[in-house]
């Protein structure tokens, strides 16, 4: 079995310095797995439902949580009232 160091990272996540985030993700202190994690959000990269159903894998759109909004990225970090209670 490989190992997946930074080096290899670098070719899957890019090294675009052009994006005003890449440096607030990239360099503090932080586990990479939590570096990977923001920077496919800033990149609206994240397996949401609402790109699932366009590759026909989910059936609906609607938020699991609260089932009142489509499954974004924004409404499930920021208006999902499911998730605003924590």
């Amino acid at each position: 079995m490989g190992v997946f160091g930074e080096g290899r990272l670098s070719v899957v996540v890019g090294t675009d310095e052009s994006y005003p985030q890449f440096k607030q993700v990239w360099r503090p202190k932080v586990p990479m797995k939590i570096k990977v994690f923001t920077w496919l959000l800033f990149k609206e990269r994240l397996l949401m439902k609402v790109y699932r159903v366009k590759w026909a894998v989910a059936a609906t759109t609607t938020c699991e949580l609260c089932s009142a909004a489509p499954e974004t990225a924004a409404h499930l970090f920021c208006e999902c009232v499911f998730v605003r209670r924590f």
